[in-house]
């Protein structure tokens, strides 16, 4: 590995041409680029990459929900011995619920075990969604003076679609607006979709939602959370 040792230029980091610079103990190293490797043909090679690229999507579109991130990120992941990013934790929670055909109904929103929520109606359209559901109960787990509101997170999964200009899978990602805490009555979600959300939703043929119910505290801070239920 060339050493620049004349640094008359400055200290070289970066890449020029097909010459890559890097900087170790105060001097300027050179190395050949690395030469771009051909795409893979090998058929499991294939499979693997897309499932990669569809648990990448899916981690990013959970990720993007702040609720749900700030959960996973107090989180800790069983078996990991270094730092990890919220997107890292959620791919590796939901890497075995990656078919090659789409998603399982076993994606996880959360990264553990949560309380029981059950849906008696979900209704998805293209403008809105709306989901019911039964009383929650657990006067016991949920604090009502400090748990006041309760809100609703859903990842819609999209696939087919006749437009090529679209990829083969997209996601929705939403929050309802939130709603005060009762657990002896059936609550009511109303998640409006924006204009961009509608165009995406009505290009796909195939939609599978994800829900979460969450608590949150005055100051709009999560504390418990549902099981992911599944609307295949």
């Amino acid at each position: 590995m060339p050493k620049v040792v004349d640094q008359f230029l400055g200290r070289l980091r970066g890449k020029i041409g097909d010459v890559v610079f890097k900087i170790t103990h105060g001097f300027s190293y050179a190395t050949r680029a690395p030469l771009p490797r051909p795409a893979s043909t090998d058929p499991k090679a294939i499979v693997r990459m897309k499932k990669f690229g569809l648990a990448t999507k899916l981690a990013h579109a959970v990720n993007a929900i702040s609720f749900l991130k700030h959960i996973w990120k107090e989180s800790p992941i069983i078996g990991s011995g270094t730092f990890q990013t919220t997107t890292n934790k959620i791919m590796k929670r939901n890497y075995k619920h990656v078919l090659e055909s789409g998603l399982s109904d076993n994606v996880a929103l959360i990264p553990g075990v949560g309380f029981t929520f059950t849906t008696t109606s979900i209704t998805l359209a293209n403008d809105e969604i709306t989901v019911v559901g039964a009383p929650v109960g657990f006067a016991g787990l949920i604090d009502v003076q400090v748990e006041t509101s309760f809100r609703l997170a859903v990842v819609l999964f999209l696939k087919t679609t006749a437009n090529e200009e679209y990829p083969e899978y997209s996601f929705i990602h939403a929050v309802s607006s939130a709603v005060p805490v009762n657990l002896t009555n059936p609550i009511t979600f109303t998640i409006p979709l924006t204009e961009m959300d509608t165009k995406y939703y009505d290009a796909y043929s195939v939609r599978k939602a994800f829900f979460t119910l969450i608590t949150t505290t005055d100051e709009d801070l999560p504390v418990h959370y549902s099981d992911t239920v599944c609307n295949p």
